[in-house]
């Protein structure tokens, strides 16, 4: 309860301090970054109390810094470092798609994502099959050199573990 009602007084202290009439990007890049900076305190503030309250509102308030500003990296990746601790597998993929579409140049983000879209596929025969897909395929073309050459490490121990010496010979 006491930080609930800490949180209600942050984000009111920070609403008033944004002048609503007057909402620029500027204005909104700021403000996210306020949610950003009190998502931190929060997870901060987390280790030292029992649940996870202070880890949901670190979450609510970081969904609202990315709402803000789409293009705040930062948000981004404490978003997907949040939902992954927390096992929330649906919230990482999204954190790591928007993190990604800020345009930034992550190749382990790339691994995590590819990674857990194969995961998606109930057989390893079929994320076999996918990533050969993707390696083949334009758009793998166009992944950085160490992102393909891990992906290609990754098919090769995936094969592995099918006894598929064929497909590992070949990665």
């Amino acid at each position: 309860m006491m930080i609930k009602r800490l949180v209600l007084s942050v984000l009111g202290l920070i609403c008033l301090s944004a002048n609503a009439d007057e909402v620029n990007t500027n204005a909104d890049q700021q403000l996210s970054d306020a949610f950003v900076r009190a998502a931190i305190s929060f997870i901060s503030y987390s280790q030292a109390v029992e649940g996870d309250d202070a880890n949901v509102l670190a979450a609510t308030l970081l969904d609202t810094a990315v709402k803000l500003n789409p293009a705040n990296e930062q948000a981004w990746a404490m978003r997907a470092e949040l939902a992954q601790t927390a096992g929330d597998q649906d919230a990482y993929e999204k954190a790591l798609v928007g993190y990604l579409d800020t345009g930034i140049d992550d190749d382990r983000a790339r691994f995590e994502l590819i990674r857990y879209r194969l995961g998606s596929n109930s057989t390893l025969d079929a994320q076999l099959s996918e990533l050969e897909k993707l390696l083949e395929s334009e758009a793998g073309r166009a992944l950085s050199d160490p992102l393909r050459s891990r992906l290609a490490s990754f098919a090769t121990s995936v094969a592995s573990e099918l006894l598929d010496e064929s497909a590992r010979r070949k990665w």
